[in-house]
């Protein structure tokens, strides 16, 4: 059926030398060239941003080491009721000694938790993976915007090769009608003055192929622009894309979704710069050991904090509302992405019942012309009629063609490059 429907919208048959270059290579290519690499940094970024967010509520431990040389606080022996204290001294600056260094060192690790900040990290939690859904979303409609692009671009060269091969038809046939009129003339059956209609008929058909074929040249670079390909003269394109169904795979991601993550981002973190200025539960501690020259110690250290920066002169209300200034701006673009996408496919939807409805038409058109062109040649073969009459036949039947083939380009496009 679908070689059918070619040969009545061109009445061309493929060539089997040609190079068929589907659309899904094509669009595999310009993906691949693509430069996404940016968007898929910026993923990883706010991946990472995420796992810091994460990290906040997490303990921290730290390992620490650290030696001293400073004068004073030299360790004095001190004996009191049978024990034996070290205590710290240190010598007036009139002493020589006062000066002598006291070499200190400290070895120990270290924890810092905060158990509770009262859903500061959560907010941030929330924010980050509302900016990771956001960035994909920004990379699923710079891909589409890629595929849209080489689609279109295919379609035109569909269009403009399907055209150049209905022109290749006629302008065949109207050389072959000129070579058979001339036979006739000679032969005393027709009259010369038939050449004329005859030969400018030719000439325009002639014209129409040499105008065609300088747009299948253009359509094809602009197509190798769009997917970042090399094609020679010998590539075409695969025609059966004019038979595109409705199920055929869409590229409309939704523009509209990187807009709500971005909104539900910025009213996460506006609710992380409220909270930055309430309560904090932090616990910390140090377990190891400290020395002074030849003595050594234990040391350890273990603290409960509650701190409440309650008064950050306003900084963080500031942070707040810009935050949630930037919610509500990108809740608008949502909003009017949604409405966008939603008559786009409704155009698109009116687009492919209408081109179904020229296509059922220009086909009913194209018979007619057919029998029209038929009954015109007849009646030229016996003598009834005149060349004018059998020129302008071929003439409407080569403008039914076109319709036909315009309808079916306005259906693929309708499917292909729906929202």
């Amino acid at each position: 059926m679908r070689g059918a429907l070619l040969v009545v919208a061109t009445g061309w048959t493929p060539k089997a030398q040609a190079d068929v270059v589907p659309l899904s290579t094509l669009e595999r290519a310009a993906l691949e060239r693509a430069g996404l690499e940016a968007l898929e940094a910026g993923e990883r970024a706010a991946r990472a941003v995420l796992e810091r967010a994460g990290a906040s509520r997490r303990p921290r431990v730290a390992l620490s080491a650290g030696l001293t040389a400073s004068p004073g606080g030299e360790l004095v022996r001190f004996e009191e009721v049978g024990e034996t204290w070290l205590v710290q001294g240190t010598r007036g600056i009139q002493d020589p000694e006062s000066l002598l260094p006291q070499a200190r060192w400290m070895a120990g690790v270290g924890l810092r938790w905060d158990v509770l900040d009262f859903g500061r990290s959560a907010a941030a939690t929330r924010a980050a993976r509302a900016a990771i859904e956001a960035r994909e979303a920004a990379t699923a409609i710079e891909r589409d915007r890629v595929v849209r692009g080489v689609r279109a671009a295919y379609l035109a060269w569909v269009a403009a090769t399907a055209s150049e091969r209905l022109a290749e038809q006629r302008a065949r046939a109207a050389r072959e009608r000129l070579m058979r009129l001339e036979g006739l003339v000679q032969s005393g059956v027709r009259p010369p003055a038939d050449l004329a209609p005859a030969r400018a008929d030719e000439t325009r058909a002639r014209l129409e192929l040499v105008r065609s074929r300088g747009e299948v040249a253009f359509a094809r670079l602009a197509v190798a622009e769009a997917a970042g390909v090399t094609l020679d003269e010998a590539s075409v394109p695969d025609l059966s894309v004019l038979d595109a169904s409705g199920d055929a795979e869409s590229t409309g991601a939704d523009a509209g979704r990187e807009h709500e993550r971005r909104a539900e981002a910025a009213s996460a973190m506006a609710d992380a710069h409220e909270r930055a200025s309430g309560p904090l539960l932090s616990v910390s501690g140090e377990l190891g050991l400290r020395g002074q020259m030849q003595h050594v110690f234990p040391a350890y250290r273990a603290e409960l904090i509650l701190s409440w920066p309650f008064a950050d002169g306003g900084e963080s209300a500031a942070r707040a509302e810009e935050a949630r200034a930037q919610a509500r701006e990108a809740a608008a673009m949502a909003r009017a992405a949604s409405e966008s996408r939603q008559f786009g496919r409704e155009r698109a939807r009116v687009e492919r019942a209408q081109a179904e409805e020229r296509i059922a038409v220009a086909t009913e058109l194209v018979e007619a012309a057919e029998a029209v062109r038929r009954e015109a040649e007849q009646r030229f073969e016996l003598g009834a009629g005149r060349i004018e009459q059998l020129v302008e036949a071929d003439a409407q039947l080569a403008a039914a063609r076109l319709e036909l083939l315009l309808a079916r380009v306005a259906r693929a496009r309708a499917v292909l490059l729906r929202p």
